[in-house]
């Protein structure tokens, strides 16, 4: 439930040690980062378990928590060593894991029940129905598909679930966990940690003689809703960034600290200018989106001419001079350092600033002349600032000369101390905060009584305060003396070391863990429970997304073959007149009717099956019983109903662990997910967004065609490969062969 007394959590991306001291130094409450094996971003720097350990300590010192990524898609095979490497990170003390896959997080909660999990954002999470069945599973906290409306992040918060949103950095156009389009063309698969980004690269669509960015959106900003998002109930505040630099981790995450803490302190804020523009030259893509916070941006949401970083606009190329140096009517600031791109309809050409000599005008109309261009630009061509080095430099300042255990640290945890000195006895220094408190005695040197001089308790605090590069800073002193005593200051800052060092240990150590007797017979049990999926009930069965798709079937007579077809949420509308349709022309063979709801129905479907919940399991009950679910809340919504539930390819089934999870939200079989499928299954959705896209057809580089198709009442658009060839007789093979249920896509 909402609690606006609850400060929110400010959530940071890492990706290798300098972005990690880089987030911890600028504020952040928590980071996330990945090791080298099951994370979606294989392609960062990320962590060896030895560096992670010292990266947790780092953080745990400064009260920082630390959220590890296991967020890819998992064979049975895989289990196991992933529940091995879970092991390793119980351990060392990982605050809370971030989970894609159902299955490992089942086997995780079996073994490891005090281990925290949240779901992650690939997990497709976007309504308070899917909150609700995640709870189910055993997650403390969902991360919500960037996708949602403000409402709609206002009525999952209404669970008794921890909510994480996004509000910052780049953003993909198809929902997470749900794209194909990576695997598809290269083999390199998104929910396995290395997708190739395909969406950035340009499309030719029909209709047009240029190619376009037509798959790539621009990055997210929520800077200015930070206040609906607290009143909305939001746990926790997540930047987007694990492949970004230091510097951009540096400044967005500052700047993000310093707007929530206004915001909590005094009830509002209002972001300068000046950070605006810091935070938009670190990186964007086109100026910013608020996706779909405020409803449906339109065309807005796409990142326009360019998929890169488009820097800052700040002037224009007036004149080409001798030796390629170009003279700049400039409206905007330049410095030398700065790097520069001239850009004039596909012609780019940049330079880092080392000359620079002013030629004339004022302010905004100065003129400059720089040089060293790598190619000449034209007049005409703008002028964009790429980097700025003072914006470099300010952020390197807090994590370039800073290590782990040594440098000029910003961030340090608060300590009270307490000085209890009695004559003839050991001095005794008490450090506590909220986490820890430790009793330091120095032993062999008792305490001398003032003979001359008593030592003050000013003077004594003045030394408790010089914590130097240690990870802590003081709050409250406290001094307890017997009489006059005196205690030379190279003793006080002796203890106050050792003290110091020992709280150090015992704060790291408050974190390890002992593993349990579940994860203690690890080794013992996988043999009985991580069983690859076997073959049930054998369905050869095909989808089919229109009426004119079905009746293609029956054409081919792909019916004669067939014991199960599905059918979409477009003829449920129709509700049983729609089964008494698609019934006709059907051979007297063992052939079921199976319906099916999308994997994504955010929005309008998720209210229409809200009121239809009893119409679509008629329907369902009139033909063979059974029901195929794309998404985990959709198994909420029909609990209820006495349905045999099916688990469609966006539940993402690729192990044994996934299907007893399901089990425990009424989902018996089903069918594999998208990734364990190739061409034999046919045309099979690529991507689906929430963006409608006017294009009917997409061609990529090596001129592939890609099928989109838009519907306004989802509010969807679905992209297909237009060109895939399916060859039914080698399709019938697999699963004569031992495939279990087979689906065929038209």
């Amino acid at each position: 439930m909402t609690d606006n007394n609850k400060k929110m959590e400010l959530l940071a991306p890492v990706g290798g040690k300098a972005q990690l001291i880089a987030a911890v130094e600028n504020g952040a409450d928590a980071v996330y980062l990945g090791g080298n094996i099951f994370n979606a971003r294989i392609g960062a720097e990320n962590f060896s378990l030895e560096e992670m350990e010292k990266g947790v300590d780092y953080a745990h010192v400064r009260g920082v928590k630390v959220y590890v990524t296991l967020n890819t898609l998992m064979t049975d095979r895989r289990l196991k060593e992933a529940l091995k490497y879970v092991e390793s990170l119980y351990a060392i003390g990982v605050d809370a894991l971030i989970v894609q896959d159902i299955g490992l997080g089942k086997a995780i909660k079996e073994r490891f029940p005090d281990f925290p999990l949240h779901l992650s954002t690939q997990a497709t999470v976007y309504n308070p129905e899917g909150v609700e069945a995640a709870a189910k599973l055993g997650y403390e906290r969902v991360v919500l598909a960037r996708e949602l409306s403000e409402e709609e992040i206002k009525a999952c918060c209404k669970t008794a679930t921890e909510i994480e949103v996004f509000v910052h950095g780049a953003i993909c156009l198809c929902y997470s966990g749900q794209c194909h389009l990576s695997r598809n063309i290269g083999g390199r698969s998104g929910n396995r940690g290395v997708c190739a980004q395909p969406c950035r690269l340009l499309y030719k669509e029909d209709g047009k003689q240029e190619n376009t960015y037509a798959l790539s959106p621009k990055d997210l900003s929520l800077i200015d809703y930070l206040d609906r998002l607290w009143e909305a109930g939001v746990t926790s505040l997540k930047i987007e960034g694990r492949m970004k630099s230091p510097e951009y981790v540096a400044t967005v995450v500052r700047i993000y600290r310093k707007y929530i803490d206004q915001l909590m302190e005094t009830g509002s804020y209002r972001v300068s200018e000046e950070d605006r523009e810091a935070i938009t030259q670190i990186f964007n893509r086109g100026g910013f989106t608020s996706a779909y916070f405020d409803g449906d941006p339109g065309k807005a949401f796409m990142s326009g001419e360019l998929s890169k970083n488009h820097g800052i606009q700040i002037g224009e190329v007036v004149s080409i001079g001798k030796r390629g140096l170009v003279e700049i009517k400039l409206t905007g600031k330049l410095k030398q350092g700065d790097i520069v791109e001239a850009r004039g309809g596909s012609r780019m050409t940049s330079t880092k600033v080392t000359y620079m000599e002013e030629v004339g005008g004022k302010g905004k109309g100065k003129r400059l002349v720089i040089g060293d261009f790598k190619e000449n630009p034209e007049i005409g061509d703008k002028l964009y600032r790429m980097v700025s080095q003072e914006l470099v430099k300010q952020a390197e300042s807090t994590f370039r000369e800073t290590d782990y255990n040594q440098g000029k640290f910003l961030r340090r945890a608060t300590v009270d101390m307490k000085l209890e000195a009695y004559v003839g006895r050991d001095l005794k220094l008490t450090l506590k905060d909220v986490e820890a408190e430790l009793g330091y005695t120095l032993e062999g040197e008792p305490t001398a009584e003032a003979l001359n001089r008593k030592t003050s308790h000013e003077e004594i605090a003045q030394q408790l305060r010089k914590t130097g590069q240690t990870p802590f800073s003081v709050g409250k002193v406290e001094i307890v003396t017997g009489g006059d005593v005196f205690l030379p200051l190279s003793v006080v800052n002796r203890l106050r070391r050792l003290a110091l060092a020992d709280f150090e240990e015992k704060k790291k150590k408050g974190y390890k863990r002992q593993l349990s007797i579940q994860s203690q017979s690890l080794d013992k049990d996988q043999g009985a429970k991580f069983q690859e999926i076997k073959a049930e009930e054998k369905d050869f069965e095909i989808r089919c997304d229109t009426i004119e798709e079905y009746e293609k079937a029956l054409g081919e007579k792909l019916a004669e073959k067939l014991t199960a077809m599905g059918i979409p949420r477009e003829k449920m509308i129709w509700v049983l007149p729609a089964y008494e349709l698609l019934k006709r022309g059907i051979p007297e063979t063992d052939m079921r009717i199976i319906p099916y709801i999308e994997n994504l129905t955010k929005g309008p479907m998720d209210k229409w099956i809200r009121e239809n919940v009893k119409a679509v399991a008629a329907l369902a009950k009139a033909g063979a019983g059974k029901l195929y679910i794309g998404n985990i809340g959709q198994a909420q919504m029909f609990s209820g109903e006495n349905l045999h539930l099916l688990a469609d390819f966006g539940m993402n089934v690729l192990n044994r662990e996934t299907e007893r999870a399901y089990e425990t939200l009424g989902i018996k079989g089903g069918v594999y997910s998208l990734e364990a499928l190739d061409w034999k299954a046919g045309s099979y959705p690529l991507m689906v967004t929430e963006h409608l896209m006017e294009a009917g057809t997409l061609t990529d580089r090596k001129g592939v065609r890609y099928k989109v198709t838009a519907d306004d009442f989802s509010h969807k658009t679905t992209i297909k490969n237009q060109g895939r060839n399916l060859d039914l007789n080698q399709a019938a093979q697999l699963w004569r062969e031992g495939e279990r249920t087979l689906r065929i896509y038209l």
